[in-house]
Parts: C-alpha cells; structure tokens; sequence
C-alpha cells in the first residue's frame, strides 16, 4: 500500500468515524486529490475519485451525510489495497 493510499484511507476512516468534520474532510481530500494518479493506476486515486464523487452526491442534496458516512466505510472496505 502505498502513502498516499495510506493517507486517503486514513482521512475517510477517519470521517466515517465522527473524528474530523465535513469541512475539514473535503479539504484535505481535495489536496489529495491533486497528489492522485488517474484512476486506473493506482487504488489511492480510486478511493479519491470516488469520495469525490460521494462528496458530490451529498452537496447536491442526493445523500445524507449519514448516508455519505456509511458508504465511505464501505468504499475502504471494497478498494482492495
């Protein structure tokens, strides 16, 4: 697993957990977002893009955040790293 994977796995934990607020969550995830490669080569930038897309969902009134929490819990579990 590389770092970066590392740390984009540590901050959705960390949101789906209730330890970081949204806001602070789509900052750091934005800043990681420019560090990812595309999205088919490597995990770190499919966990990024997804979130994103997640994110999106959720800004657009299409998800709660609840219903946001629990599907970054799951995007961790279902990006092999």
């Amino acid at each position: 697993m590389s770092t970066n994977e590392r740390q984009v796995r540590e901050l959705i934990a960390r949101y789906a957990s209730g330890q970081i607020d949204i806001k602070t969550f789509w900052n750091v995830l934005s800043e990681l977002a420019w560090e990812a490669e595309a999205p088919e080569e490597s995990d770190a930038a499919k966990l990024v893009y997804e979130a994103m897309t997640l994110m999106a969902e959720h800004q657009n009134g299409h998800r709660t955040e609840e219903s946001l929490r629990e599907e970054l819990r799951e995007l961790v579990v279902s990006v092999n790293g």
